[in-house]
């Protein structure tokens, strides 16, 4: 068994449980699964930075936004809750219990 990461499919399943399970490697039935070796051509994300305060702002202004489109279509469906049936338009219910 060789140890050269995730993507060692030489050692497939040969019992002949399945299509699927033959394709799965044997480490992985048993548990022995071993995360690869860190990447060092990728550079880590840095931390902070007025890129993070841009993104959050656009998050909030971006969802405050479409709370307030939305807003339009709820009022409106609520006032044809209140002309169309004798009851409010959320409905509440009380339950009793022990």
């Amino acid at each position: 068994m060789s140890g050269s990461g995730c993507s060692d499919l030489s050692e497939t399943n040969t019992k002949g449980e399945g299509a699927t399970e033959a394709l799965k490697p044997r480490r992985y039935a048993r548990g022995e699964f071993q995360c690869p070796p860190p990447d060092d051509t990728v550079p880590a994300p840095k931390p902070g930075g007025a890129g993070r305060f841009v993104k959050r702002a656009f998050d909030i202004c971006f969802s405050a936004g479409v709370c307030a489109v939305l807003a339009v279509p709820v009022a409106a469906v609520c006032a044809a809750i209140c002309i169309d049936s004798p009851g409010r338009p959320f409905f509440l219910c009380l339950v009793n219990s022990f």
